[in-house]
């Protein structure tokens, strides 16, 4: 696969112009982590940038000095970029502002607010007045939205939706960043997503593309604001479950479950996203995301009932005869409780490990009151429970499922064209939970009642969609789990009235066993967050994965 013509261009310039290998990996370092977008964040470049200088050590090297020479070669592509001609011209302009700067954003929102003039000209003035030449410019071809009258409006209401002309998503960025630079990060990530994405051929090029970029980076952030709003698991998690289990292990009644209200109108959602128009190699992969989305919200909207059963089944399916008989053949071993002796601060320390192994850095590990522990994909986090004991065998077992599945392949997918890759394609869910499940059988780190818990959740799920009740379920599960596992095997598929997704854990695990047996690549499951049957549908464009696990 071809790489992005930008970092290209900066490996050219470090080859032709200094042989100097600190220089060279500093340059190819900043270029990388423009590459792949730096979450958006022109933080995390100067945090990068700070860790090389640790390891330039050589006699008589200026590390700073040589980091701002880089600094300016980035800021004078940037520019000439946007503006479409040579700005070398203001070399020692860029050069000054550089190296006076304390921090890469300063350098970033400064020569965003002196990005445009009337006549095009490189502007070194007010951000007031820059802002004036950006609305006269924005006149001509569009309304002026009521945002540019205050600039210091919160960042999100700014944000571009679909069909937004061009001019007026930089004009937008411009306006944003004359808010002063410790306003909010949101700022800058905004100045950077919209550059990098609008730009990311190299120099210039034909509007048709870039119009076709500047779509895709649109029906982006419009599927992940949506996405946001809904919260599926949050909003169909029940307010009174505790209440209802003491109620429901006493006595012989079904639960009566209660949920938080919803935060947006479903109506206008649905709307929203009916209304989106996709084009372009993704175009297919957009279609089903909005569809998944449209089932979440029929999901949300009708919590408590049967048309939730429905729409989870369209949405995730239900187990297959071959599911259903290896969930059996897990039950018939008896059940093995594995001790959980390890506190959650051992766990957090090989997790925070692994992450450093990897390089991933700019993730954290932090506690939580839930009891699972999850992956934040979007906001590079990890959660787990502070008070959970955990057994011996789950300081190798979650960093190989945690961060060498969930994280190894968002950061992959993070580097993508599309969001979709970082946030999940729709039906990915078995294959990500199917390789983790694989990855902990491969490393001989699998715990004996996670398998089991895995086979439980098939036979809730096949339960539900026959048609038992709560109870019967509850039962049915009682004859291989504890009480309390059983209630919670049979909550989490009947909450909502029936969200049933975990039997994807064991179903996926099959299918990535089969994918191996017919000659598959693992590998080639790393490119983000993509179902094998996916695999099919994506271009030839994407972005090969950087990160891959140890075990592979």
């Amino acid at each position: 696969m071809r790489e992005p013509p930008h970092l290209l261009f900066f490996a050219r310039l470090a080859r032709n112009e200094d042989s100097d290998a600190a220089r060279i990996d500093a340059r190819l370092n900043i270029a990388g982590a423009v590459t792949n977008h730096v979450d958006g964040n022109p933080c995390q470049v100067d945090t990068l940038l700070l860790e090389r200088r640790e390891h330039h050590t050589e006699p008589g090297l200026d590390a700073v000095t040589r980091t701002d020479e880089v600094l300016v070669e980035l800021i004078l592509w940037v520019l000439g970029c946007i503006l479409g001609r040579d700005v070398r011209a203001h070399e020692e302009a860029v050069e000054e502002r550089v190296v006076g700067a304390e921090h890469v954003n300063h350098v970033l929102a400064y020569f965003a607010r002196t990005l445009f003039s009337e006549e095009g000209e490189f502007l070194d003035g007010d951000p007031g007045l820059v802002r004036n030449h950006v609305e006269a410019r924005l006149r001509k071809t569009v309304q002026q939205p009521d945002s540019f009258s205050n600039p210091r409006q919160e960042p999100h209401l700014l944000a571009p939706r679909v069909r937004v002309p061009d001019e007026e998503v930089l004009g937008r960025v411009v306006n944003q960043c004359s808010v002063p630079v410790n306003a909010d990060k949101c700022l800058h990530r905004e100045l950077a997503r919209t550059t990098n994405n609008k730009f990311s051929g190299g120099f210039p090029e034909s509007n048709k593309r870039r119009k076709s970029q500047q779509l895709l980076m649109d029906v982006d952030e419009e599927l992940l604001r949506i996405g946001k709003q809904l919260q599926l698991f949050v909003l169909c998690e029940p307010t009174n479950a505790l209440r209802e289990r003491e109620a429901f292990l006493k006595g012989k009644t079904q639960p009566q479950f209660h949920y938080p209200p919803l935060p947006f109108t479903p109506r206008v959602l649905r709307a929203q996203l009916q209304a989106l128009c996709f084009s372009g190699p993704f175009a297919p992969l957009y279609v089903q995301a909005r569809e998944a989305l449209l089932l979440q919200l029929d999901i949300l909207e009708h919590r408590g009932t049967a048309r939730v059963r429905e729409a989870s089944r369209a949405l995730y399916g239900c187990p297959d005869e071959e599911t259903l008989k290896a969930a059996r053949e897990l039950l018939s071993t008896p059940h093995v409780d594995t001790p959980k002796t390890v506190p959650a601060a051992k766990v957090r320390e090989a997790l925070e490990a692994a992450l450093q192994n990897y390089g991933l850095t700019d993730w954290i590990v932090q506690y939580t009151e839930k009891h699972a522990t999850t992956v934040d994909a979007m906001n590079r986090r990890i959660t787990l429970n502070k008070d959970r004991l955990f057994a011996a065998q789950d300081l190798r077992r979650l960093p190989i499922h945690e961060v060498g599945v969930h994280v190894l392949r968002a950061e992959n997918g993070r580097a993508q064209p599309a969001m979709l890759f970082l946030t999940g394609l729709p039906g990915y869910l078995a294959t990500e939970e199917g390789l983790a499940a694989y990855a902990e059988e491969h490393t001989n780190t699998a715990l004996p009642e996670s398998r089991r818990s895995m086979a439980g959740h098939v036979l809730a799920v096949d339960a539900l969609h026959r048609g038992l009740s709560f109870r019967e379920t509850f039962t049915l599960l009682a004859q291989y789990f504890p009480q309390g596992e059983a209630w919670r095997l049979t909550l989490r598929n009947y909450r909502a009235g029936g969200l049933a997704k975990d039997h994807a854990y064991l179903q996926g695990l099959l299918r990535v066993k089969q994918f191996l047996k017919a000659g598959g690549d693992l590998r080639t499951l790393y490119v983000g967050k993509v179902g094998i049957e996916h695999l099919p549908l994506l271009p030839d464009t994407l972005a090969p994965p950087r990160y891959l696990p140890r075990w592979l």
